[in-house]
């Protein structure tokens, strides 16, 4: 589970700062990788792979040719290709290990990783905020983000801002089609079990990253429309409701015992879920960072028809480089926006943003051929991908690694009881 969280989130040691501990482990999985294959002597990249690759190696062609006809020095995506294969194989090392525990591996446990590592980080994430020495202890060890950047909010080891919060949103969104997903023996056993992994999930996620509520409307979404077309698991779905209402209102009574007696908790919730407190006391839908995002969205657009085409070539902070002479942005970011979308644009264009999406949608694409049985799941986790940019500009592609990887290490899994099949039988 360690070895997933250090997949997923940019894990930083404070005395190796800038160096994830998934780049750490990437070196490990390529190696791991081309043993496994060089041992069976065959290609490294299937028909999927490949595509996948095509893809990631276009999105980072059109960032260099913005960078490049816009003359800055803005590489946010010129090695995108780069980033992609470190993911994978920082997930592969993840999968391998889970293979090694339990002798075999398959999406549904890998996605069972996946949400007890999220719900351990929220967890975690609550402690922290609760008990000052482990709060100094995590620090000590992990860069967890400036105090400007956490004030207010909850943080995991790795787990902070919006980069938690879409990856929250993916796993929101897998709990939810796992448990629509069970047979009757399963939902028995397990269906409690993950529904309180969801309301964890859902209410301190929201602590962490407002972004995560996203998650929680797509996933009950999801829910409903299951509800209303699976007639074969009607009455699985029915007593899926009925623990769900039930633990929803456990829920509710806990938290308002903690909001009562905790002050600490008290302000993360008016954090997490400021608009609901809003409404309740102003009678009108407010959030700081939603009025913000629309003001962004209606009055920082590029303003001529190049830029809309190919970009400006600046992503990040402008003021990196030393040739800028335009306007000072806010935030940090080219033009003051944050929003994901309009980063892209201004970025490469919407050319380049196109070639993203397209990017994203195969590798949804090549996760569903991969694995038929959970083309739904894929699809929601694009989704969350799609809505996540509306917000922010950072992607999930991650969370697909770690299915990409299932189907690297299944792979070689299978060619390695072909080989020994074949040598048994030229034996006899």
């Amino acid at each position: 589970m360690i070895l997933t969280s250090f997949a997923i989130f940019p894990i930083e040691l404070v005395w190796f700062p800038g160096l994830t501990l998934k780049t750490a482990m990437a070196p490990l999985g390529l190696v791991m990788l081309l043993i496994n294959f060089a041992r069976q002597r065959r290609s490294v990249l299937d028909s999927g792979f490949l595509w996948v690759g095509i893809w990631a190696a276009a999105v980072s062609f059109i960032s260099f040719v913005s960078i490049t006809y816009n003359d800055t020095n803005d590489n946010s995506f010129t090695g995108y290709f780069i980033s992609m294969l470190v993911w994978v194989c920082a997930a592969y090392v993840a999968v391998s290990a889970i293979k090694a525990v339990h002798g075999t591996v398959s999406v549904n446990l890998v996605a069972n990783y996946l949400i007890a590592m999220c719900v351990a980080q929220c967890v975690l994430a609550f402690v922290i905020s609760q008990v000052p020495s482990i709060e100094n202890l995590v620090n000590s060890i992990f860069l967890t983000g400036s105090k400007e950047m956490t004030k207010g909010r909850l943080y995991g080891i790795g787990a902070g801002l919006d980069i938690a919060g879409l990856r929250f949103m993916a796993v929101l969104s897998i709990i939810i089609y796992m448990v629509t997903h069970l047979s009757e023996k399963e939902e028995k056993k397990y269906s409690l079990l993950y529904i309180a992994a969801f309301f964890i999930i859902a209410l301190i996620g929201n602590m962490i990253s407002r972004s995560t509520v996203f998650g929680v409307f797509i996933s009950l979404a999801y829910l409903i429309i299951a509800s209303i077309f699976k007639f074969s698991q009607k009455d699985i779905i029915k007593r899926i409701w009925k623990k769900f209402l039930l633990l929803m209102g456990a829920l509710i009574l806990g938290v308002i015992v903690l909001y009562q007696a905790n002050s600490s908790f008290r302000n993360s919730m008016h954090f997490g879920f400021e608009g609901f407190f809003s409404l309740y006391e102003k009678g009108q839908w407010e959030v700081s960072s939603n009025n913000s995002l629309i003001w962004m969205l209606k009055n920082i657009k590029p303003e001529n028809t190049r830029t809309w085409i190919i970009g400006d070539g600046y992503c990040g902070d402008p003021n990196n480089d030393p040739y800028y002479i335009g306007p000072q942005p806010k935030g940090g970011y080219y033009m003051g926006t944050d929003v994901g979308y309009m980063r892209f644009i201004f970025y490469f264009g919407v050319i380049g943003t196109l070639i993203f999406m397209i990017y994203f949608y195969q590798v949804a694409c090549v996760c569903g051929s991969y694995f038929p049985k959970y083309k739904d799941m894929f699809f929601l986790i694009l989704v969350c991908n799609f809505i996540g940019w509306i917000k922010v500009s950072t992607d999930i592609f991650c969370v697909f690694a770690l299915f990409l990887a299932v189907h690297l290490v299944m792979e070689t899994t299978n060619v390695d009881k072909i080989g020994l099949s074949q040598k048994y039988l030229i034996d006899d």
